[in-house]
């Protein structure tokens, strides 16, 4: 973030040239703009797709595994509480095989949640917003501080 930053602070400080000296206006660096938060966070996340491979072959791994553990354990759990497999002095109520039942399903959604891609669409957000933030002041330069107050006030309230 520190680096996208100080990128965007180097892109505005362009752009604010440009402005200031050249007579340009910053809705006409609308395509710099979106190019340049494009190319800025692209290198920061895409180097993390290396990983993207494993992570299926992991994902894909863990699913099969933690799939025949969970066919075992409910086909005992089915022959103990649900077909009288049970001895007569166990206590359905209790019994930790209703939390292992439990634990065992909360750990199949975990890995079922993984992601093949090491980051997500937020990430992407935060990075981008993070580069966008230096060149916010230039919208000054278009609508007058009080004039944009005024809006913000009228939203707000």
């Amino acid at each position: 973030m520190p680096l996208l930053l100080a990128q965007g602070a180097l892109q505005a400080g362009m752009m604010a040239d440009r402005i200031f000296f050249a007579g340009a206006s910053v809705t006409q660096f609308k395509i710099d703009i979106v190019g340049f938060v494009a190319f800025a966070v692209l290198p920061v996340r895409a180097p993390l797709l290396v990983f993207s491979p494993q992570l299926d072959r992991a994902k894909r791994t863990a699913k099969r595994e933690y799939g025949l553990l969970a066919q075992r354990y409910i086909r005992e759990f089915d022959n103990k509480w649900l077909r009288g497999g049970a001895s007569g002095d166990a206590q359905f109520m209790g019994s930790s095989d209703i939390q292992s039942l439990a634990d065992l399903a909360s750990g199949y959604e975990i890995i079922s949640g993984t992601r093949w891609i090491p980051f997500d669409a937020r990430t992407v957000l935060h990075l981008a917003v993070t580069t966008l933030v230096p060149v916010l002041p230039l919208t000054l330069t278009m609508i007058p501080l009080d004039q944009l107050l005024d809006r913000l006030l009228k939203l707000i309230f």
